[in-house]
């Protein structure tokens, strides 16, 4: 087809083998690296809802030490 020389036909098969190998490992790597996005952008959220509620609770005039007071006499 490309006229090409035995030898160096067998070497770009070699070739495509190993970047093709190497391109399934780095897809495998991004789809880890997406799912630990995922897990950072869950966990975050929380911690965002977290400091949202407690600076409303500030806005109100609730202070961090009057929160954890009342919370121990709901405990």
């Amino acid at each position: 087809m490309y006229n090409l020389p035995m030898d160096t036909a067998g070497y770009h098969v070699i070739e495509d083998i190993r970047d093709y190998d190497k391109l399934g490992g780095m897809k495998k790597e991004l789809s880890n690296t997406c799912i630990q996005v995922c897990m950072i952008n869950q966990i975050s959220a929380r911690q965002n809802k977290a400091i949202m509620a407690l600076v409303k609770l500030h806005s109100h005039g609730i202070s961090e030490d009057d929160y954890c007071v009342k919370n121990q006499c709901l405990d």
